[in-house]
């Protein structure tokens, strides 16, 4: 396993300012703006966690400015069926939207947008199905991803895991340290940090403020983060910030144009319909659930990807979609008529997420 500490490349996440040089281990004083980080669980890591309202986010582009979500918009959203909706039979999904939305606003109004308010303290069940279904899907998205990664050339070895995750998605991680990278990570569950310090260094911190210093990695994993982000455009700046110039981001992200089941034929007629006529998709998910809480978990179309990573200064190298679930085709070789066959569906109609390798080819501020 290779670890390293990261006290080199170490910032305030507020100001970006370096620390001051003290003997006393237990806390960090920015020489800047004075901001003190201390250790946590007995120095295991420390909280340089900010809160999203206490972030200034970057500016839209008039194109993209929809996919900001503030306190304000969440709570402004209303569930309701139209006649396009009726036309497709969206009801049972239009409900189940409904519900999930309540209570994703229900949590804004209680917390804020502050994810750690709510999760901090989560620790995950690791005898649920839910649980074992995610190793599952990482331990899939891990050979996906490390086929991605050994498919260019880096400039060092270190690699940022933003959402780093816990124990169910170590396989990432232990694919990294394989290939002879150094991992780090940051995450707003206590638990997933402590979990993922089998494998590198971890601190408690926030997607939309790293404490990083400008170009500190090789390799950024943005694996089933973006879609959690208020805020993706600043998530994705950030990770710009802190990769070195030519190294290369790992994303992967739900599809919105994701096929939700190949056996109804309203659904495809939906899909093919749609690519004509956007207007009548279906609402933009914004909520998702794990472990009995519901959180806030968007989705995007390529176009939407391919422009947040252009403004934030990467170059798309490849964009695919895999799946890594039970259903649809997976990532493995094909070698019978029926994978064949689902083959050809997928590319006509997907079932999975995106997977992005992009290039930083330009330095983009935050502010």
């Amino acid at each position: 396993m290779n670890k390293s500490s990261s006290k080199d490349i170490l910032c305030c996440p507020k100001c970006l300012g370096c620390f001051d040089n003290n003997n006393n281990k237990s806390q960090l004083i920015c020489a800047n703006c004075q901001a003190i980080y201390r250790l946590q669980d007995d120095g295991q890591y420390y909280d340089f966690y900010i809160a999203d309202e206490n972030i200034t986010s970057p500016t839209y582009p008039k194109s993209l400015g929809y996919l900001h979500y503030n306190r304000e918009k969440i709570l402004s959203i209303v569930a309701k069926n139209t006649i396009i909706d009726t036309i497709f039979n969206r009801k049972d999904f239009n409900d189940n939207w409904e519900r999930e939305l309540i209570a994703l606003q229900k949590n804004v109004r209680a917390y804020n947008l502050s994810e750690r308010n709510r999760v901090e303290y989560m620790i995950d069940d690791d005898t649920t199905q839910e649980y074992k279904n995610q190793q599952y899907f990482t331990e899939v998205k891990s050979k996906i991803i490390m086929r991605y990664i050994s498919s260019v050339k880096h400039n060092g070895n270190k690699v940022l895991h933003i959402g780093c995750g816990g124990k169910c998605n170590e396989s990432i991680p232990i694919k990294y340290s394989k290939n002879k990278f150094i991992n780090f990570g940051v995450e707003a569950v206590r638990s997933y940090v402590n979990e993922f310090s089998k494998h590198g260094e971890a601190h408690l911190a926030n997607a939309l403020s790293l404490p990083y210093q400008d170009e500190s990695f090789s390799v950024i994993n943005f694996t089933d983060i973006l879609e959690h982000l208020f805020d993706p455009l600043l998530g994705l700046v950030e990770a710009n910030r802190v990769l070195k110039q030519g190294g290369y981001l790992i994303l992967d992200t739900p599809n919105q144009n994701n096929i939700r089941s190949y056996k109804n034929p309203l659904i495809w007629a939906e899909h093919f319909i749609a690519q004509i006529f956007p207007k009548i998709s279906r609402k933009k998910i914004i909520t998702g659930g794990w472990g009995g809480e519901v959180f806030f978990h968007t989705e995007f179309t390529k176009n939407e990807l391919v422009s947040l990573l252009t403004y934030s200064g990467f170059s798309i190298k490849r964009i695919n979609i895999h799946s890594t679930g039970n259903n649809g085709v997976n990532d493995k070789e094909i070698k019978s008529i029926k994978n064949i066959i689902k083959s050809f569906f997928n590319y006509i109609a997907p079932i999975g997420s995106w997977f992005v390798l992009a290039e930083k080819v330009s330095h983009t501020n935050r502010n």
